[in-house]
């Protein structure tokens, strides 16, 4: 984390504590995401060649070894946009990794199956 990062995040903090509960924060930290498998024809214009070469050499390779560094460009979605709603308020944060922000989201999934078979 780079010392402008860590600044950034600890006077968010401490902006929120001291709005009186007017203000929240989600701080996210994802790990190396890819760009949408649904949407490939947008990866031309998110990643410079470099990068496309990058995620082809070395996703499968990270996805073996090292699976909780990586996230969906959907799953940062669908995760800000419960934090925005609300949803991970006591479920740890304001800062929240990239493995805490998968599993959060994929509980999501499991309890969004769980609501359909009701």
């Amino acid at each position: 984390m780079s010392l402008l990062q860590g600044r950034a995040e600890n006077n968010l903090i401490k902006a929120v504590e001291e709005s009186g509960g007017r203000l929240g924060a989600t701080i996210m930290r994802p790990g190396y995401f890819f760009p949408s498998n649904a949407y490939p024809q947008d990866a031309r214009n998110q990643r410079s060649s470099t990068l496309r070469l990058t995620d082809k050499l070395l996703g499968p390779a990270l996805s073996v070894f090292y699976p909780a560094g990586l996230i969906s460009v959907e799953e940062i979605g669908k995760f800000a946009l419960e934090a925005a709603r609300g949803k991970w308020e006591g479920k740890g944060g304001p800062i929240f990794e990239n493995a805490e922000m998968k599993n959060l989201v994929k509980s999501l999934s499991v309890s969004d199956r769980s609501h359909g078979e009701l």
